[in-house]
């Protein structure tokens, strides 16, 4: 039995911890051990305390991606068709780990390690930092071919669909493309074109990316990479075929998917395939090429049940060569938006036009008649403008040129009472309910949703494309669309959990999860250093998030030492 006892020695106690037993019968000290004074005690005591260093790193966003993208077995599935030598990580564990990273930082490959060692991802996939390199993950990426993406993309969305039971029934789609800074001069990327670039980067080449997701928190479940040059009407075209396989290959029938899509996508080509392929589809048609149905009084719209501001009217008509239901619906909401865009509109116009007025009057400059018809016509581009700005050009000769123009407010309010607000929907689901078609084409917000998502430089963002072939630009937009899908699962598990949250709140709490771990000198002066790692406090929000993606499993287990167990 230990004990401590004091002994004076020249006047001052000292203290030591002493070990007694029984000797043939007698209390005898078996061991000893010298403590010291007590100010020697107390100073010994703070020490071992306070620790020697403290390291903290992010646990709880990379911890859910990796929890979720191994229950989506993504990485099982890359290692099943892309296997490479028993040697090193496994081409699953770098695609996995760059899909994870998408998500919550994206990084460059160069810079993949000096986010990896600062996340929970050091701990779970311990490697070196040369196992990380830029080449090593280029190594991994040549062993996906064309084939092996396509089928990784169906392996991961199948898994989605069954795991978290994803209502397939009705899909977005939709296209859009992002700038590169690949060479003009490379010859090796075939998929990287100058077009119209949605970013306004027109002096860049471009890549493509066709998306279709489910209305469920548009998860994605098809997508394809595309020539940056291509229309939305020829992606489109190139993209509904492999979305019909993927359907078919999944198990959905595809007469029970109904796909939504807008106006850019429409041709008599496109709806033949639909129609071949047995979907159903919503689509819009242009307001203007239908005067007919914004000819249509207002007295024949009705409310539509259950949207509150939208009125509806509901006919049938020919259009792209068969009888399709169509719903003419106004909305207010609709219309307030776009009297804002277009009172931004009239006053870049009305700024140019009394720029050239300022031009005319000074007598400087070099137009003549037609030239000066040119930059109306310029000026005029935007839609409607040429209507509601009358402009009439007085004189011939150069010093003579005169401009007058002024608002028609007569036709402004024949535009606002005729055509704005308006939308046109055309679907061939004719049973369904007028409310279930305005419903429809409204979820097309969806996978605008995504395509902001995937722009977004704070998760998931497709750009930079630090690639320059295609194969390997296509190798990446498979692990970033499946980033795209890990986030938007975490964020449609914590809604279903009751968890009122945006997609960056979701993760925004995840990432203030941190994982700390302090050394302490070793408790007897010689050894390892005493490791201690914890979890930082957690507030309402993020404990439910830690129970509901079961991050126990993850945590750090208290010490190294028995001492510290259940501390």
């Amino acid at each position: 039995m230990a004990s401590l006892q004091r002994k004076i020695k020249n006047g001052r106690p000292y203290w030591y911890v002493v070990e007694s037993a029984r000797v043939n019968g007698r209390p005898r000290i078996v061991n000893q051990r010298y403590l010291g004074t007590v100010e020697a005690i107390e100073a010994a005591f703070d020490h071992a305390f306070e620790p020697e260093a403290i390291d903290d790193v992010e646990f709880g966003l990379s911890a859910t991606m990796w929890q979720l993208a191994q229950r989506l077995s993504f990485g099982l599935a890359v290692d099943a068709l892309c296997p490479k030598r028993a040697q090193g990580l496994s081409v699953g564990t770098y695609l996995q780990a760059v899909a994870v990273n998408r998500a919550v930082v994206p990084r460059s490959k160069r810079a993949f390690f000096a986010w990896y060692e600062n996340t929970v991802l050091a701990r779970l996939v311990p490697a070196a930092d040369k196992a990380w390199s830029s080449q090593r993950f280029w190594d991994a990426m040549d062993r996906v071919s064309e084939d092996d993406i396509d089928a990784l993309e169906q392996a991961i969305v199948s898994r989605a669909i069954e795991d978290f039971d994803i209502d397939s029934s009705a899909l977005v789609f939709d296209t859009t493309n992002f700038h590169t800074f690949i060479a003009t001069t490379n010859s090796r990327s075939t998929v990287a074109k100058r077009g119209h670039a949605k970013s306004k980067r027109h002096d860049l080449r471009l890549v493509g990316l066709a998306l279709a997701c489910s209305t469920d928190h548009h998860i994605p479940l098809a997508s394809k990479v595309l020539d940056g040059n291509t229309a939305d009407v020829r992606a489109f075209e190139a993209a509904l075929p492999e979305l019909v396989a993927r359907l078919e290959q999944i198990g959905v029938e595809p007469s029970s998917v109904t796909v939504v899509f807008d106006k850019g996508n429409n041709s008599a080509a496109n709806l033949e395939l639909v129609d071949a392929a047995g979907i159903g589809f919503v689509g819009s048609l242009v307001p203007s090429h239908h005067r007919d149905l914004l000819d249509v009084t207002d007295d024949r719209f009705a409310p539509v049940e259950g949207i509150d501001g939208v009125v509806a009217y509901r006919t049938d008509k020919e259009v792209f060569g068969a009888l399709r239901t169509v719903v003419v619906t106004r909305s207010d909401e609709f219309l307030a938006k776009q009297l804002v865009g277009l009172g931004q509109t009239r006053a870049r116009v009305e700024a140019q036009l009394l720029e050239l007025d300022r031009l005319l009057a000074g007598r400087k400059h070099r137009m003549d008649a037609a030239k000066l018809q040119a930059r109306i016509d310029e000026t005029l581009s935007p839609r409607w403008m040429r209507d509601l700005y009358p402009c009439e050009i007085a004189g011939e000769r150069r010093t003579e040129l005169a401009l007058s123009w002024s608002f028609d407010q007569d036709a402004f309010g024949a535009l606002k009472e005729r055509e704005l607000g308006k939308r046109i929907v055309f679907t061939d689901r004719h049973r369904w309910a007028t409310k279930e078609i305005v419903h429809a084409y409204r979820s097309q917000w969806e996978v605008e949703a995504a395509f902001r998502q995937i722009k977004d430089p704070r998760h998931v963002a497709f750009r930079p494309i630090y690639h320059w072939t295609d194969q390997k630009i296509k190798v990446h937009g498979l692990y970033s669309v499946a980033a795209l899908m890990l986030v938007n699962l975490a964020w449609r598990e914590a809604r279903r959990a009751g968890l009122d949250l945006s997609p960056h709140e979701v993760m925004d709490a995840l990432n203030s999860i941190r994982e700390v771990t302090l050394l302490y000198p070793p408790s007897k002066g010689r050894g390892k250093p005493r490791v201690f790692q914890k979890l930082t406090r957690m507030d309402q929000t993020q404990q439910r998030l830690f129970e509901l993606f079961e991050l126990d499993a993850l945590a750090p287990r208290v010490g190294n030492t028995a001492k510290w167990r259940g501390f």
